[in-house]
C-alpha cells in the first residue's frame, strides 16, 4: 500500500491529492487549504 505525505495546502497540494484520491492512494496534507496564498496574494 502506498501513502504520501503532501507538505503545503496551496494550488500544487491540492491539485497532487485531488490525483491521489483518484488514484486511490492514500495521502495526508500538512497545512491549512490555501493560507499562504490568502495572506500573501491579491
Amino acid at each position: 500500500m502506498l501513502h504520501t505525505l503532501i507538505i503545503g495546502a496551496g494550488p500544487f497540494g491540492l491539485t497532487l491529492a485531488a490525483h491521489l484520491k483518484q488514484t486511490a492512494i492514500d495521502h495526508l496534507v500538512v497545512g491549512k487549504p490555501m493560507e499562504f496564498w490568502e495572506k500573501n496574494m491579491r
